[in-house]
């Protein structure tokens, strides 16, 4: 059993219950089942045109990096929800992959890879698995929107979901 005082001693994460990417080499069956859906998407692209967000996701899905995080992670029996394109910067785009993990693991962060573009070439410019929103916002020094004043205690994560009309504020 680790030690959780000792910094040495690392708990190795389980398969069964852990949303980590695994190590274990991808199926040829997980690759072509991926390479099939990439491209579907990609005659769909080409034939009706698509937005540019449809653009910018077959984009980042034709890199092998991109595909290699959606195998791992159905690997891992994580199931695929969506995916979003955002603006980022100027000269970035934002693919958001989100992924679900399947029982009996449970986990109340979402699942997501990211794939980050250069706006104008459509190239890859790095992956970020796993991505966390709040944990991105952090590293980047930005306050979160529902944040509190420095010296307050930390907002809880589900915050966010008060006073947005869809759920009522039980705190009264």
């Amino acid at each position: 059993m680790p030690n959780p005082k000792d910094p040495t001693d690392k708990k190795i994460p389980d398969p069964e219950t852990s949303s980590a990417p695994t190590d274990a080499p991808i199926s040829e069956e997980t690759s072509a089942a991926i390479r099939n859906a990439v491209h579907e998407f990609s005659e769909l692209v080409k034939n009706y045109g698509g937005t540019s967000g449809d653009r910018f996701v077959l984009s980042a899905l034709l890199h092998p990096e991109v595909q290699q995080c959606f195998a791992r992670r159905m690997q891992a029996k994580d199931m695929f929800i969506a995916v979003q394109c955002m603006p980022s910067i100027a000269e970035e785009v934002h693919v958001m992959f989100d992924f679900r993990c399947t029982p009996p693991r449970i986990s109340l962060i979402p699942v997501r890879f990211l794939a980050v573009l250069d706006a104008y070439t459509g190239r890859l410019v790095r992956v970020v698995d796993p991505y966390n929103a709040l944990i991105a916002q952090q590293e980047a020094g930005a306050r979160p929107v529902n944040a509190g004043a420095p010296g307050q205690a930390p907002p809880s994560p589900f915050s966010t979901f008060v006073g947005n009309g869809l759920y009522p504020d039980l705190r009264r």
